[in-house]
């Protein structure tokens, strides 16, 4: 979420920030832990800000701390045209990182835009096959997956010696119960003395990361926003979904929590009357 400071730490008060939420993000006001709402750049909108603490965040905490992404590698992206996939595709093209990205059709100028260099049609290409054509059959250093089933087996074999598979989701369990046993027994499992003998790394990500490492992430990322907006491009999204005005704010208790260490801060992102990248 992203908004101003409505209570907490006296010098704080009226402070646009970020905030990071494990959970109740979507409220108009939220409370957090003081450490955790993160100042943001005065050019910095509210959209802008609120897009850092998931997909952003997850995003950069993937290509940069686990697998530390250069100029010159090669990146697979799954659904590259939702949030994280758009911001993991930004990421890359500021690293100098060559990307392969899944979407449907319709979505491919776009993503190019951002900075794709190959798009793929999920639903009618193999992605596997045309990833090797690609390489010319040396494989890709990364691939983020939030698919699951299949796609994770063959995602493997498009890595490279010393690739990493990340997998941050399972995208293809959310159909039904038939489709979601299916999608779990198409999974690959992994031999340690396999993964020794490929030289591949298996990786799992997740948002709801300990708080430290997410706050110190966070940071990155949005000094890392405030160097892209010096370019004459800066951060995108593909807008997909809409948010209501909210309520009025309503008083209430503060739980014991002292003004010291907890910020209330009223979600600015929800009255922008635009669509959100959440």
């Amino acid at each position: 979420m992203a908004g101003e400071i409505d209570a907490g730490p006296p010098h704080r008060i009226g402070q646009r920030v970020l905030a990071l939420t494990r959970f109740g993000g979507y409220s108009d006001v939220a409370v957090v832990p003081a450490k955790r709402a993160i100042e943001i750049p005065p050019r910095m909108s509210f959209a802008e800000a609120a897009a850092i603490p998931v997909n952003w965040l997850t995003a950069w905490h993937m290509l940069i701390e686990l697998c530390n992404v250069k100029r010159g590698q090669r990146v697979l992206v799954h659904a590259a045209a939702g949030g994280v996939g758009t911001a993991a595709v930004q990421i890359c093209r500021r690293v100098g990182a060559e990307v392969i990205g899944t979407a449907s059709g319709s979505k491919h100028a776009r993503l190019r835009e951002l900075g794709l260099t190959h798009a793929i049609d999920y639903r009618r290409q193999d992605f596997e096959e045309v990833v090797k054509g690609i390489t010319g059959g040396h494989g890709v250093h990364v691939v983020l997956d939030a698919v699951g089933g299949a796609s994770i087996k063959k995602g493997w074999r498009c890595l490279a010696p010393t690739g990493k598979l990340v997998v941050f989701g399972a995208s293809s369990v959310m159909q039904g119960p038939v489709g979601m046993i299916a999608s779990v027994l198409q999974m690959t499992p992994f031999w340690p003395l396999k993964v020794m003998q490929e030289n591949k790394a298996l990786i799992g990500s997740t948002s709801a990361a300990s708080g430290a490492r997410r706050t110190c992430s966070a940071r990155s990322c949005a000094r890392s926003w405030r160097q892209s907006r010096r370019e004459p491009s800066g951060p995108s999204w593909i807008w997909k979904c809409r948010w209501p005005k909210p309520r009025a704010r309503t008083s209430g208790s503060n739980s014991g929590r002292t003004s010291e260490k907890w910020c209330w801060c009223r979600n600015a992102a929800l009255d922008l009357g635009q669509p959100l990248s959440y």
